[in-house]
């Protein structure tokens, strides 16, 4: 191998060092952001058993309250507008509770809590219609 080839794959491995050192950065910036982000919020499953306690135990008043919370610090996930939607289906403001169950459907990819959102839906206007009637 010549000089100048031997000269030339040493600056292509410092420039691959340099790159590899770049991107190492660029994961550890991304995986502090994301870590950073979820701080103080409550996982899913923590939500959902606080506010099946609230619900159970017919507390609509602090369910709403905790789901407004929810929603105010992680809007993206569905369960606070899902519980919110209860809340308001059980109080029966059922045009509140279907805004809510919207807001949820437009969120949840789960194919199975997107058939019991839509039911709710159904069963909401069945109470409007119901209403109307009498």
């Amino acid at each position: 191998m010549s000089k100048k080839n031997k000269s030339y794959l040493k600056e292509i491995l410092i420039h691959l060092r340099i790159f590899t050192t770049i991107v190492v950065c660029m994961i550890g910036l991304v995986a502090y952001q994301l870590i950073q982000s979820n701080k103080h919020e409550p996982w899913p499953e923590d939500f959902i058993k606080k506010a099946n306690i609230y619900f159970n135990n017919h507390q609509f008043e602090p369910l709403k309250t905790y789901c407004l919370e929810r929603i105010k610090s992680n809007p993206k996930d569905y369960n606070g507008y899902w519980y919110l939607g209860l809340c308001y289906q059980n109080e029966r403001q059922y045009n509140n509770a279907i805004t809510q169950y919207k807001k949820a459907i437009s969120l949840c990819l789960n194919i199975e809590h997107l058939k019991v959102l839509n039911e709710n839906i159904r069963k909401c206007k069945e109470k409007i219609k119901n209403f109307r009637a009498n």
